[in-house]
């Protein structure tokens, strides 16, 4: 395999993510990330770690790269209406990004959760 290549390091750090090593898998994510600074799976695997360590502005910040370089993620808007949400408090930002993901990807598996939490989002804005 070509050193180089970052894809083998994102898919590792996607495995240590799903098996609950996030430290392993921010290492991976990392390396794949000096190798290409572009690569937006990286910057959503940070994302992803971050928030799970309960590091809502490290985890926007990877987020906010990642949408750059692909604006049509419904999996990174979706990210990052749970971190503004769940740990910024902002609704307006919580709900624009779960609004965007459900008009890019309408069918996905989490669409009626998605749903729910802009209702609760909504509710909880109210004076």
């Amino acid at each position: 395999t070509d050193p180089n290549n970052p894809l083998p390091y994102i898919m590792m750090g996607d495995i240590y993510f799903r098996i609950n090593l996030p430290d392993k898998a921010l290492k991976e994510y990392k390396h794949a990330l000096e190798l290409d600074k572009d690569i937006e799976a990286g910057h959503f695997g940070l994302g992803n770690v971050y928030e799970r360590k309960e590091l809502p502005e490290k985890a926007i910040k990877e987020y906010e790269i990642a949408l750059r370089l692909r604006p049509d993620s419904p999996d990174t808007h979706r990210a990052m209406g749970l971190i503004y949400g769940k740990y910024l408090k902002n609704n307006q930002k919580a709900i624009y990004h779960f609004k965007e993901s459900l008009k890019l990807n309408p069918n996905q598996d989490q669409s009626e959760q998605i749903k729910k939490a802009i209702k609760k989002l909504l509710y909880s804005s109210r004076p």
